[in-house]
């Protein structure tokens, strides 16, 4: 069913008001840690604003006891905390774990629009499994970056050589290899 009560027989919804049909969702399928949601909203918001210097693509998903949201490009990069957890409640065997694709569209009207995809999250789990690559942790700082293992901590404080954090963002080993994977599952979707 969807926000609306209507029977669910599509796979993929286009111009919808993202927010509206992500929280129908949660009303149906979240018990617990409903407040989730709250996160995932700004979230979202944070990334349809500044959209043009960042990806529109994330894997939200939705379980009794909560939700996720993350960066699609993340849940590729073998070790991040996207990837573990995109990947946990499969190896764990926890069912009800409702996985959508979420594209961004834009503001229409002060509402977040764009399309969501249903996703078999089984399936999505071996395809993470089999394409995850590795990568590496790029630490900003206001006089430079410095490449780190991805598992370990970031140091938001001042760096006494590279001065104050700005942020830090996972890189793979070869850009190109994450587009073709990230084209995969694209083309996934559209199938």
């Amino acid at each position: 069913m969807d926000c609306h009560g209507k029977e669910i027989t599509e796979q993929k919804f286009t111009g919808v008001d993202v927010i509206e049909v992500l929280s129908g969702i949660v009303q149906r399928h979240t018990r617990h840690y409903q407040s989730d949601f709250e996160y995932d909203k700004v979230f979202l918001e944070e990334a349809v604003q500044k959209q043009e210097k960042g990806n529109k693509i994330f894997l939200w998903l939705c379980r009794e006891n909560g939700t996720w949201c993350f960066c699609e490009r993340n849940i590729f990069l073998k070790d991040t905390w996207e990837y573990i957890t995109a990947c946990f409640y499969a190896e764990q065997k926890i069912d009800g774990i409702y996985a959508y694709i979420v594209e961004l569209g834009g503001y229409v009207g002060g509402r977040i629009m764009g399309s969501i995809f249903v996703l078999d999250y089984g399936k999505l789990y071996v395809r993470i499994k089999r394409h995850a690559l590795p990568c590496r942790t790029a630490v900003f700082y206001e006089k430079g970056i410095c490449m780190q293992d991805v598992r370990e901590q970031i140091g938001k404080g001042v760096n006494v050589e590279m001065g104050k954090f700005l942020y830090a963002e996972y890189r793979p080993d070869t850009a190109e290899a994450l587009e073709a994977v990230l084209c995969e599952e694209k083309i996934t979707l559209l199938d």
